[in-house]
């Protein structure tokens, strides 16, 4: 029983993950959003202030 319950719960994980991953491709495709480097995202996150930099 809590096999199967867990199971669901990955399921809907996953399906959920899928529909945001979908989501945001239909955002860079459309030009609603744009990607940039990984590097230049990285940087962006440590100037948050909330993560040390490596």
């Amino acid at each position: 029983m809590i096999a199967s319950r867990s199971e669901d719960i990955s399921r809907r994980i996953t399906n959920a993950q899928l529909a945001e991953v979908r989501r945001r491709i239909a955002q860079v495709e459309s030009g609603e959003a744009a990607l940039i480097p990984g590097d230049e995202a990285l940087a962006r996150v440590r100037n948050l202030e909330h993560l040390p930099s490596s």
